[in-house]
């Protein structure tokens, strides 16, 4: 499932007219390098965790203190993605259902090249829904997620601030 663009907008909209404050960076060595941080409108991923609730398992991608990426998604059967370099790798995590997430405008690391994504790139969980999730690109702005899921591909994905967040529900 796709976000339609009333979704995005009635999401989005919102939520993206707020900028908000850096992530966490190393100290600027100068003033020049400290106006470059502050004027980019990116944000950065800084880890992914999970929960099983009633009905549904959550997934929760943290991300840093800019103006939220644009998230747009899509399922597959064969868990199959291409990378950068145009080869096709396949999920670490096997499941019957995979969710991929792509968030642009988004890095896994601050301006001073710092990684600030603390999650380990490959992260099995034993929830009902939710088998894994794993980091499969961060590329030019993009920071991309799959989540390996059991039969069910019914979600709803959300964001939120205050802290910034990616949610994503999975339905059983």
């Amino acid at each position: 499932m796709r976000f339609t663009r009333r979704s995005q907008l009635r999401a989005f909209t919102p939520l993206t007219a707020a900028a908000l404050l850096a992530c966490p960076a190393a100290p600027a060595a100068s003033a020049a390098e400290a106006r470059t941080e502050a004027s980019s409108s990116d944000t950065c991923t800084l880890g992914v965790r999970a929960a099983a609730h009633p009905g549904r398992d959550r997934v929760v991608l943290d991300l840093g203190e800019r103006t939220l990426p644009e998230v747009s998604s899509w399922t597959s059967t064969t868990g199959s993605y291409h990378t950068p370099a145009d080869t096709t790798q396949y999920m670490t995590v096997r499941a019957t259902s995979y969710l991929f997430l792509k968030l642009f405008l988004a890095h896994f690391y601050d301006s001073a090249g710092n990684p600030t994504y603390k999650s380990p790139d490959v992260q099995p969980f034993g929830l009902p829904a939710v088998k894994g999730v794993q980091v499969v690109d961060g590329f030019e702005g993009r920071a991309e997620f799959a989540l390996s899921l059991g039969p069910s591909t019914r979600y709803s994905a959300f964001t939120l601030t205050q802290p910034n967040r990616v949610v994503i529900g999975v339905y059983r």
